[in-house]
């Protein structure tokens, strides 16, 4: 199945000895938990630089371009071009967990909801990879809607909350995880008429927009074990709101952590 393309590339202690881990010190006890960053463009769009930590961080990704692709667990720090919001996100989770963490970066710019849904060109590619290894994954971060919202073809919009919800649910049961968390990224603010300088002149964003941030407002509300980052109140306008993505991936961390 096709899917709809608007977005195709990437953008570009020291003290005293203790037997209790800090926040800083990493229990090597424990086995790496596995975790999949999903979504659109702003879930794809790579780093220029590892993130502080990434030396306790492994990565795959599989992108809509195979070039970029990393089939095999590889350290954040040698793997070049990956995902800055989920490299950020399995960084910060590491350092709040205190243990190391690796994470699957599958998502496809411009990709639809539909894309991910059984049946789907993103279900049966990205995610068909990780359900024929049989990975333990035990929690998935999305950032997608953009597509819709910009979009504004009524019919997906109507439904977006509950085949989200369904989605989310579908998640779980391929990878036999009923209870698995789930963090969404509400969308972010966006202008479509910005200056020369990068910033806002006036903020009035698509019609659909807020729709789809209320979607999403609602699937977490309602479905246990889902919880939602708002980043609208300090994202920048843009599409990509590359400037706020450490932010936004610590945020998502932070609340990755609490449902665990």
């Amino acid at each position: 199945m096709a899917h709809r393309v608007l977005l195709l590339a990437p953008l570009l202690l020291v003290g005293c000895a203790s037997s209790r881990p800090t926040a800083r010190q990493l229990d090597v006890r424990v086995e790496a938990e596995i975790w999949l960053a999903a979504g659109q463009s702003n879930m794809e769009v790579f780093a220029d630089r590892p993130p502080r930590g990434a030396e306790h961080v492994e990565v795959q990704q599989f992108g809509h371009d195979p070039r970029f692709n990393i089939p095999v667990w590889t350290s954040l720090k040698r793997a070049g071009k990956f995902s800055a919001v989920a490299g950020e996100f399995a960084a910060t989770l590491s350092r709040l967990r205190r243990r190391p963490v690796r994470i699957i970066a599958a998502a496809v710019g411009g990709s639809d909801l539909a894309c991910w849904e059984r049946g789907g060109d993103c279900y049966e590619d990205q995610l068909g990879r990780l359900r024929a290894a049989h990975l333990r994954i035990v929690g998935v971060i999305w950032w997608q809607g953009e597509t819709e919202a910009i979009i504004q073809d009524p019919a997906p919009i109507s439904t977006y909350a509950k085949r989200l919800g369904c989605f989310f649910q579908l998640l779980r049961s391929d990878f036999h995880a009923p209870e698995m968390p789930v963090v969404v990224v509400g969308l972010q603010r966006y202008c479509e008429e910005m200056s020369e300088g990068g910033t806002a002149t006036a903020c009035d964003e698509p019609s659909d927009w807020q729709r789809i941030r209320v979607a999403q407002h609602a699937v977490a509300a309602n479905l246990p074990r889902v919880a939602l980052v708002d980043v609208s109140g300090f994202t920048s306008g843009d599409l990509h709101p590359i400037r706020q993505y450490s932010l936004i991936a610590r945020l998502l961390a932070e609340q990755a952590a609490k449902l665990q």
